[in-house]
């Protein structure tokens, strides 16, 4: 029993860590895409920012993903809940402030600051 632990202990440790929060089918998605340069601003108006899986959120713009992944103490905020931007002008910014309404909450949560966006734009 001991030699088990031990065995599952040691694969464990050699198991790549999977980032917390990442939705796997949000994942493959990006896989079947070529990320380009990141880029500080996006036009709002071209799409619905919102969360897309833990500590991520985008939008698409015709075939374009935008992603600004955000840092680790945003993991509280889910898919379903609502995303509240404090954007400046008609584009959406890295370093804008966001935070998470949960469904049913009549408080947002913490809030957060974007990162870069990088477009994943389909591969031909």
């Amino acid at each position: 029993m001991i030699r088990t632990f031990a065995l599952l202990f040691a694969l464990a440790a050699c198991a790549a860590p999977r980032p917390a929060g990442d939705d796997p089918a949000f994942e493959r998605e990006l896989a079947g895409r070529t990320p380009g340069p990141g880029q500080d601003c996006v036009p709002a108006g071209s799409g619905d920012l919102g969360i897309v899986a833990r500590r991520t959120v985008g939008y698409r713009s015709g075939a374009t993903l935008w992603v600004s992944r955000l840092p680790e103490a945003c993991a509280y905020m889910q898919p379903t809940d609502a995303l509240i931007i404090d954007a400046q002008g008609g584009q959406y910014c890295r370093r804008d402030r966001v935070s998470a309404l949960s469904p049913g909450s009549a408080l947002p949560g913490p809030t957060c600051l974007l990162g870069p966006f990088t477009p994943y734009r389909s591969r031909q």
